[in-house]
């Protein structure tokens, strides 16, 4: 398909940059060991391979060669991923099965608790930090595959890149082979010194190193991913336990061995670095060493309220004082008094322990399998009392032996809501909203307080109830209101009014537990000082505070407002006083002006409406209708209330030329009506209607 040269080209292309090395160095001059540097970089392409076509190895201990053989201790690269990199790294790690003691603990708990330390190992991740470009420390053992950089001056120039061969030596002209295998990084300057001064005077050098190499190690035991692994020579224990993905569910974290020449050269606790930042048992990995992770040990679970509720492995002799600490301690909300250890009995019976949480209890041996339980603490409060409804400052407040009712509510300013205040000083705003959707409405003043509550626990809103709208003063807009006057002036109820004939102390009855309720007579407390409504609390008494919107009380006792626009001597809005009619409330208000009709005036009251018909059809164009209307007045309102019968007759008739006939005959009787008139009324209509009605021409 290609020709020869352009066949060149791509092969040239394809295999140039896998020849490219890996670039690194460490200087001299700095001597100070430093931790491995978080910074992202992307994964070489696929296909990168080194020199003479092997794959690259990896500069950073967390990449490890991913065995293609988990059995096997052979590293393999597989045809289908990139060489010299674990499949782990591309594709994300999924969740380790749960092992038999985490499935004990769950069918005790009915939750899942964590393996402590686990979640350390759950993600592999996609991206690695390079070590390649990192200052080797001064205890770096050099070996074969390593590259030195050599540079000196004066009698001597000399410019070198040489790489430790099999044997340990590296080659300089005119001084020969020099054996620096197993020689450490802090030794190297002074070793070429002197290997030089053997030949030349009055000469400088620096010796730095490049390309390190990368050595193998094996991972086995209970790891997540054993196997043998190909990382860098900078790598440590810790850094190989993270490439292999940690120990596996039913590994242990605590007793992670180090071996080489069938020794164990360190133990590693991964307690000691997630609980205090310990690593000092950490060591360099070598080629060939070995890295053992045990079976899990004794194991002990803790749950409830504990900074980090998980599973945990014991080491010998831990109390429940020690597991704690390992826990982060007790949470805030921990009731520090007892727990609960379940226990397993010589592997055959399990039984249940409480003990109080004193000095003897936490140092209480734990055994392996056991499930600690810590308890929160209690939302009781031994020694207050709480206000909640319509009261200004709802909330617990201190209870002290004689505490009575007037303590909590000691006058009429305990029950000003802050809605109230909030509402009264909304007109203060410089600007106020141009959508009546954003002024008040009648809805605010049925607006219930969140503490608002019936002692059963519904709110007034789940109840039915009857309100007088009557009640409410609504505010007429700019559209409607006479004048277009400003919002800034209009009249609002700000809070609904209290309920001052009943408000309830709720309390819990110790013997059977069963709510009580206590009512008092709101009004006689605070208004008159009535003793006998002082009632005595207790701690953990409720008092609640209902307003006339929680609890619908009689019509006489709701405060009715009435806005009078138009022909009155003194226009505004006024309150109804109890029992008192429209009729009074004008009168009283300075009445009508000389320029105004009663008739023409709309009243709107409480009325009843029964109203029925009778139509008969003596042909399509021939009918006959009767009505009746009955209509009455709640005596509420209008004294000896109001009603008025309404009886019609009416005939209707079309003839074939066009022309019609219409005619009603009338009788309306008004029994009483008190507000319009004063006596008995009688009134008879008789209404005939002659029409035409002309014909399309065709």
């Amino acid at each position: 398909m290609f020709s020869g040269p352009v066949r060149d080209w791509i092969v040239a292309i394809l295999v140039l940059p896998g020849c490219l090395p890996i670039p690194g160095f460490a200087q001299t001059t700095l001597t100070t060991p430093l931790d491995e540097q978080q910074v992202r970089t992307p994964l070489p392409k696929e296909g990168t391979t080194g020199s003479g076509g092997m794959p690259l190895p990896s500069a950073d201990p967390r990449v490890p060669l991913k065995p293609s053989d988990p059995n096997s201790l052979e590293s393999t690269p597989s045809k289908d991923r990139l060489p010299g990199l674990p499949e782990t790294m591309a594709v994300p790690e999924t969740a380790a099965p749960w092992s038999e003691f985490q499935e004990f603990v769950a069918s005790s708990l009915g939750r899942k608790l964590p393996i402590y330390g686990h979640s350390l190992f759950d993600r592999v991740p996609t991206t690695f930090a390079p070590v390649d470009r990192i200052p080797v420390t001064d205890d770096y053992v050099i070996g074969p595959g390593d590259e030195v950089l050599i540079r000196a001056w004066g009698q001597i120039d000399l410019d070198g890149k040489l790489v430790v061969d099999r044997e340990g030596e590296v080659f300089l002209p005119k001084v020969g082979a020099l054996a620096v295998a197993g020689l450490k990084y802090q030794q190297l300057p002074e070793f070429f010194r002197t290997a030089i001064g053997r030949v030349f005077r009055n000469f400088d050098l620096t010796v730095s190193l490049g390309q390190l190499r990368s050595i193998q190690v094996f991972v086995v035991g209970q790891a997540r991913h054993p196997g043998n692994y190909t990382v860098s020579s900078l790598s440590t224990l810790v850094n190989a336990l993270f490439a292999s993905g940690g120990p596996s569910a039913s590994g242990s974290m605590r007793h992670i061995q180090l071996k080489r020449n069938n020794l164990v050269v360190t133990e590693f606790d991964f307690y000691d670095l997630l609980l205090q930042g310990d690593k000092s048992k950490d060591a360099r990995l070598l080629p060939g060493d070995v890295i053992y992770i045990p079976p899990t040990g004794p194991s002990i679970a803790i749950a409830g309220s504990v900074n980090v509720p998980a599973i945990y492995e014991l080491r010998d002799g831990t109390s429940l004082a020690g597991a704690i600490e390992m826990a982060g301690g007790l949470a805030t909300t921990a009731d520090g008094q007892k727990a609960v250890v379940e226990r397993i009995e010589h592997h055959g019976t399990r039984r249940v322990e409480e003990f109080p949480l004193d000095q003897q209890g936490w140092m209480r041996p734990l055994k392996d399998g056991d499930v600690v339980r810590i308890f929160p603490l209690s939302p009781r409060f031994q020694n207050a009392v709480t206000l909640r409804g319509n009261v200004a400052h709802p909330g617990r407040v201190e209870w002290h032996s004689g505490m009575r009712l007037r303590d909590l509510i000691p006058n009429q300013e305990a029950l000003i809501t802050r809605d109230y205040w909030s509402a009264a000083n909304a007109g203060t705003h410089s600007e106020l909203p141009r959508n009546p959707r954003d002024n008040w409405s009648p809805a605010h003043a049925n607006a219930q307080p969140e503490s608002t509550r019936y002692p059963d626990g519904t709110r007034p809103a789940d109840r039915s109830s009857t309100a007088d709208a009557t009640a409410d003063v609504a505010p007429a807009t700019e559209a409607t209101r006479p004048g277009g006057t400003s919002p800034k002036t209009d009249l609002i109820r700000t809070a609904p009014e209290i309920n001052w004939d009943y408000a309830v102390i709720q309390r819990l009855n110790p013997q059977d537990l069963t709510p009580q309720l206590v009512p008092f007579n709101l009004g006689k407390l605070v208004l008159e000082g009535d003793e006998q409504n002082n009632l005595a609390l207790e701690p953990g008494d409720t008092v609640i505070i209902f307003s006339q919107n929680d609890i619908a009380v009689p019509l006489e006792k709701r405060s009715t407002f009435l806005r009078l626009e138009g022909e009155f001597r003194t226009a505004g809005v006024f309150r109804a006083e109890t029992g008192e009619t429209l009729r009074h409330l004008v009168e009283r208000v300075g009445g009508y002006t000389n320029n105004g009709n009663l008739i023409g005036n709309t009243v709107g009251r409480m009325g009843r409406l029964i109203q029925f018909w009778f139509t008969y059809w003596i042909s399509p164009q021939n009918t006959l209708q009767f009505t009746y209307k009955h209509n009455t007045v709640n005596q509420r309102f209008v004294p000896q209330g109001g009603a008025w019968q309404d009886y019609s007759l009416r005939h209707e008739m079309y003839l074939h030329s066009g022309l019609y006939v219409k005619s009603q005959l009338q009788y309306e009787h008004i029994s009483r009506y008190p507000l319009l008139f004063p006596g008995p009324q009688r009134n008879l209509t008789a209404i005939v209607e002659l029409g035409f009605i002309p014909h399309k021409s065709k």
